[in-house]
């Protein structure tokens, strides 16, 4: 079914295409000119069109009252054997464009945390992609893909440190929650403490980039807590 902006773009064209024709058929001097700049017309609004109304569109896509949709509690496995448990956050990115989205990437970047908290760099990560199709394109028409934001881990993999980075805690400081990198997973999360967020409150933003489509961005507070079972995440306030 046509939307409203594809109608008004046949109808502009429509209009154009008569003109352009009129003026060719009484072949008055005025026509090439009126040609001419109706063809410059046609080339523009056909760009218009290609460009934006029929461009990929990204929409960030969050409801943790859906069950395993954003938060999903799972095991890592090694060769059959349960290793840890841990506990995801993960957003679903959508595109309800009429072209693909090439080429995504998702990044995480800390806007704010709590005072005395020393813990997650400023520094933009690129996170990892949970599920998405080959070479990191988005299908068009409601097309999705999943992107990892951060999760959180049982005492098994905990990391321990041996001094305080976090005020909320007393004594050394205790980590269990990452942002989902990629280089967390390839180096495990004790390997990689500037992915790694203590105990309290942090605002995020979220931003997904693509060759094809405009960039879409939301931000968020993610609440880590002692007990990893409790990481949560909502609208940034």
């Amino acid at each position: 079914m046509p939307t409203k902006r594809e109608f008004i773009f046949a109808g502009a064209f429509a209009i154009v295409s008569f003109i352009l024709i009129y003026t060719v058929t009484v072949q008055l001097d005025l026509g090439v000119f009126l040609a001419t700049a109706v063809g410059s017309l046609a080339y523009v609004l056909f760009s218009t069109w290609d460009e934006y109304v029929s461009s990929p569109r990204l929409e960030i896509e969050y409801d943790p009252s859906k069950p395993d949709l954003n938060v999903i509690q799972l095991t890592a496995m090694n060769q059959g054997v349960p290793v840890f448990d841990y506990r995801s956050i993960k957003l679903l990115i959508r595109n309800i464009g009429r072209k693909s989205a090439k080429g995504c990437v998702g990044y995480i970047e800390l806007v704010k945390r709590d005072e005395g908290c020393t813990m997650f760099s400023f520094h933009p990560k690129v996170l990892a992609w949970i599920d998405i199709p080959k070479d990191d394109y988005i299908p068009p028409r409601g097309g999705f893909a999943v992107l990892g934001v951060a999760f959180s881990v049982d005492p098994r993999a905990q990391a321990k440190l041996n001094q305080q980075r976090c005020n909320k805690q007393t004594g050394p400081t205790t980590l269990n929650t990452w942002a989902y990198t990629p280089e967390v997973w390839a180096m495990s999360g004790r390997a990689r403490l500037q992915d790694a967020f203590c105990t309290g409150d942090f605002t995020i933003k979220v931003s997904v980039f693509s060759e094809s489509s405009q960039p879409v961005i939301r931000s968020f507070m993610l609440k880590v807590s002692d007990n990893w079972q409790a990481l949560a995440m909502g609208p940034a306030t």
